[in-house]
């Protein structure tokens, strides 16, 4: 329900999967999305509690397994709430972002 609500808004998303199975701090979580686009807001969800991780707690992984996510994932969520985008690591969040970016810019 809360991840339905953040949704709603009228910008894109990114969703970040992390913190299920081992400790991810957030400084690993942010390090490859510190420069984000202003048109973009980032949703961390995380699979347990960890006390220097803060996001969207998913606790009976309905998220992670509704969308095939694990540790390390990221997708990208258009304002109408299709996904546009998904993959794993700075290098393919880059590209995609740079394809987004044009389109933005137009």
């Amino acid at each position: 329900v809360a991840l339905r609500a953040l949704l709603r808004t009228s910008a894109w998303h990114l969703l970040v999967f992390a913190g299920s199975t081992h400790a991810i701090s957030q400084d690993q979580i942010t390090a490859e999305t510190t420069s984000l686009p202003a048109w973009l807001e980032k949703v961390t969800i995380i699979g347990s509690r960890l006390d220097d991780l803060q996001g969207l707690w998913d606790a009976d992984g309905r998220v992670r397994h509704t969308l095939a996510a694990t540790d390390g994932d990221w997708i990208l969520v258009r304002p109408d709430g299709y996904l546009s985008a998904r993959g794993t690591g700075e290098t393919s969040l880059r590209a995609a972002l740079a394809r987004l970016s044009g389109l933005h810019m137009r």
